[in-house]
């Protein structure tokens, strides 16, 4: 990406759990894009942190933080129907309007409204072309996508691209740089600062718990990051404000991925190296499940809210008894529990597969939870003849996973 002023950092987290806002909210001089899901609100409310959410919107609203769009329950957009990614979509459009826009219209009616919502955080950066053509509809303006996305022979370090005749565009994080910073377990950048120096106008993604729970220097890592690079006369900007006035390279095709992928693995058919490895019996058995419990959903109707309940937070079960109807109130739950059972981080517990750092991505704990949120959904249907194969894959999941927790311990 080419500038003639200053070179420039678009930073895009994805806030999957909290980052604390302060060193943000005291420096003027920096701006970042954050991708700020519905799930994340939600606990941040349920747990009392809503001066964080109004902290959040003050940032917002001066224009100091930039919002991303993604699905409501971080699920791998790419192995769902066109259907349950719409309602995942839309539900966190909604959940952002209610937490961080507004609840009343231009002339005071009750309505939920977000301004400015340019660009997609696709959970784990899972894309392939048909979300990409799905977000072009919908109107959003730029995709974070990971450089393995791009066919090979095209130079992928960052860069923008755009797909066939479609008017999105493809914004390209720089793999190298955002790895480095995501893996760092130190507070200083003195070290690979020719790295983070040796290219200008680069999209830096990763996750905000790089910057929080992940690392217990990460706090003093970002305001490292941000103090060297500003030293160096890097300014940090917004992803929409770093690519509004680049031209975007024209290509035919790209890559089913995730910021996992590696171009061998994709080539070999392997865009999901964490969540669906090869030879891994439990996570088979999970995608068994996963698969025919969207088929038992695939084409239902979301509920939605209705004109009665205008900014009715739909996904707070406590919140559902002002509706009248039963019919209404038992659907909309139902709706929510579907949409929350499809989170990928079912898949990312269960990998078994070591890290740089050495642990072992195993978490019986988070994948009986996860099979709890499917329980939940199959205890609200009447028909038990019609859910039960799935409580059988069910049980051969959670059995697996015993099995595979009584072997590491």
């Amino acid at each position: 990406m080419k500038n003639e002023i200053s070179p420039k950092i678009g930073l895009l987290l994805h806030l999957y759990q909290p980052l604390t806002q302060d060193p943000i909210k005291n420096r003027k001089d920096f701006k970042v894009t954050l991708n700020v899901p519905l799930s994340l609100l939600q606990q941040m409310e349920k747990y009392g942190y809503l001066s964080w959410v109004d902290q959040l919107r003050e940032l917002v609203d001066a224009g100091r933080v930039e919002l991303t769009g993604s699905a409501a329950y971080h699920p791998l957009l790419t192995k769902l129907p066109l259907s349950f990614i719409e309602k995942q979509i839309i539900l966190n459009e909604y959940g952002l309007g209610y937490y961080v826009g507004r609840r009343a219209g231009f002339e005071g009616e009750p309505s939920v409204m977000l301004k400015n919502l340019n660009g997609f955080f696709p959970p784990e950066m899972a894309v392939n072309e048909e979300l990409v053509s799905l977000l072009d509809e919908l109107g959003y303006k730029w995709v974070v996508m990971d450089e393995c996305a791009i066919p090979g022979g095209l130079v992928k370090k960052g860069g923008l691209y755009k797909l066939g005749d479609s008017m999105i565009k493809l914004a390209v994080r720089e793999r190298e740089i955002s790895n480095v910073l995501s893996f760092k377990r130190n507070g200083s950048v003195e070290d690979i600062m020719h790295l983070l120096l040796s290219r200008d106008n680069y999209i830096v993604a990763l996750d905000g718990e790089t910057f929080g729970h992940h690392n217990r220097d990460g706090m003093y890592l970002l305001e490292s990051f941000v103090d060297a690079m500003h030293n160096a006369g890097r300014e940090f900007v917004t992803v929409s404000e770093l690519i509004e006035h680049v031209s975007p390279t024209d290509i035919e095709h790209i890559n089913e991925s995730t910021w996992a992928a590696v171009e061998e693995g994709i080539e070999n058919g392997d865009a999901y190296p964490m969540w669906h490895r090869k030879n891994n019996e439990l996570q088979k058995k999970m995608w068994d499940l996963y698969k025919d419990f969207i088929s038992l959903y695939d084409g239902r109707e979301f509920a939605g809210s209705t004109d009665d309940y205008e900014t009715l937070p739909i996904w707070n079960e406590d919140k559902l008894s002002v509706i009248d109807d039963p019919t209404l109130r038992e659907s909309l739950k139902k709706d929510m529990y579907i949409s929350q059972a499809l989170s990928s981080d079912q898949f990312w517990w269960a990998s078994n597969k070591e890290m740089p750092d050495g642990k072992v991505l195993f978490d019986a704990g988070m994948i009986k939870r996860s099979m709890e949120a499917y329980k939940r959904v199959l205890d609200l249907e009447n028909d038990t003849v019609k859910t039960e194969s799935i409580r059988q894959e069910l049980e051969k999941v959670l059995s697996a996973v015993r099995d595979m927790d009584n072997r590491i311990y």
